[in-house]
């Protein structure tokens, strides 16, 4: 399995409860993350949503789609989010987020490792590719969060 860890930083004129709220309901991510092809909740958690399972499945900008199950480990409003991914993704996705001042920072911090064959393969030689990937794929989310943001005040 090849290794990945991807470090992602958006910030927003938002108060952090309102960015909390988006980034802690993928059901709704479909609607402004145009890479997110699809959301599922496939079990509810305890009250705070641990314990929840959501399949993703996601498109990128290269010519492949991979997907996902997350399960929802720690919630700390509005501050922390962490899921363990299983699937054509393997790893550690966690959500970190932060009151400065007048706006929010997020950090997102995504630890994970390929279980598709063809990418194990060609990993040494793709990790480029895959890293650029990556980016265009969050920046993505955060433009289109970033809109919903402003256009829901």
């Amino acid at each position: 399995m090849a290794e990945y860890s991807f470090i992602t930083t958006w910030k927003f004129n938002s108060p952090i409860n309102r960015v909390w709220d988006e980034i802690f309901d993928p059901g709704s991510w479909p609607e402004w993350w145009n890479y997110v092809d699809s959301t599922r909740e496939i079990k509810k958690g305890d009250k705070l949503g641990i314990g929840s399972l959501w399949d993703y499945t996601w498109k990128t900008r290269l010519f492949y789609k991979f997907s996902f199950t997350v399960e929802t480990t720690v919630v700390e409003p509005p501050c922390r989010l962490v899921g363990n991914a299983s699937g054509d993704l393997e790893g550690t996705g966690i959500w970190t987020l932060t009151q400065e001042h007048n706006s929010t920072k997020v950090i997102y911090v995504w630890n994970v490792k390929t279980n598709k064959s063809w990418m194990n393969i060609l990993a040494p030689l793709a990790y480029p590719f895959f890293k650029w990937n990556h980016t265009v794929v969050m920046d993505n989310g955060y433009k289109g969060l970033k809109t919903r943001l402003n256009n829901t005040k």
